[in-house]
């Protein structure tokens, strides 16, 4: 059997897939561009009947070596009335400002200065491969090798920091997920009672699409560092993988919605994969 690479996302949310190979190969950049300038759009039509404007500007993360001249990019949202004055801040994180990098302890700071002036601060984070940057969360990622990963950890989290005044009267609201569950959609609180709604997953699924990142991939392998994964999620991986197969080799149509997948043990499933990666 031929590679097999389709344009639509093949699961429910983040693509593992995806998302493992760009994290290793270090191709993260043109995605964190899209995805910012996108989701900048997604959320103009809802600010602007409340009185409110989002525009890009330069991410408080750093960029390594030569490339440091051209910044990363965030997502500020402010009042028509007060154009100096952040609201609140977006920003998706990036692997070279993740702990235990020196670049994640000079964003830290900044996200810091960020929230104690006031601004909301929404914190995408889509990289299971490194550790969580709240000490406060179960850690996906920091695990000895050979232990079981902690209890309630999730591979991906949203984080809205609502400082409101200053970051020790706010509070934090967390929003994890694992792999093949959608992500979710967030309400973003704006001014003293305003908010806006943000569907980051149906942002997601049209940038994989338009950007055709499913022709990277083959739903016939495993995805690069699949060791990095729990338990529970390389066997939603694996799942995912067999469902894609079989209706592939079914001959249906899998450029539509992700089709159902029935959940199966992780050895079973690996035995099964082995099988189709054999006909090739």
């Amino acid at each position: 059997m031929p590679p097999v690479r389709i344009i639509q996302n093949q699961y429910l949310g983040i693509n593992a897939h995806f998302h493992s190979l760009w994290q290793t190969d270090g191709g993260w950049n043109s995605f964190h561009l899209f995805y910012i300038t996108l989701l900048t759009r997604l959320l103009l039509p809802s600010l602007r009947p409340l009185g409110y404007y989002a525009d890009i500007a330069a991410s408080l993360q750093r960029r390594r070596g030569a490339e440091r001249k051209h910044r990363y990019k965030a997502i500020r949202i402010f009042s028509d009335r007060r154009f100096e004055v952040d609201l609140a801040w977006i920003e998706l994180l990036t692997p070279e400002n993740k702990p235990p990098t020196d670049n994640f302890e000079i964003y830290r700071y900044r996200r810091f200065e960020k929230m104690n002036s006031g601004a909301v601060f929404v914190e995408l984070d889509y990289l299971h491969q490194t550790p969580a940057t709240l000490n406060s969360l179960p850690d996906y990622a920091a695990r000895p090798p050979g232990q079981p990963f902690k209890p309630h950890s999730h591979p991906y989290n949203i984080i809205v920091f609502q400082s409101r005044h200053d970051w020790i009267t706010g509070h934090t609201l967390t929003y994890g997920f694992s792999v093949d569950e959608a992500i979710p959609t967030v309400e973003i609180p704006i001014g003293k009672d305003d908010s806006v709604s943000a569907d980051f997953d149906t942002l997601y699924q049209g940038l994989f699409a338009e950007n055709f990142y499913g022709n990277r991939i083959d739903y016939r392998q495993l995805p690069v560092n699949f060791s990095l994964y729990s338990d529970a999620d390389k066997a939603r991986i694996v799942s995912r993988m067999l469902a894609v197969l079989t209706a592939h080799q079914a001959g249906e149509n899998l450029e539509g919605a992700p089709v159902p997948v029935k959940t199966v043990d992780l050895d079973e499933g690996l035995t099964r994969l082995k099988v189709f990666q054999d006909e090739g």
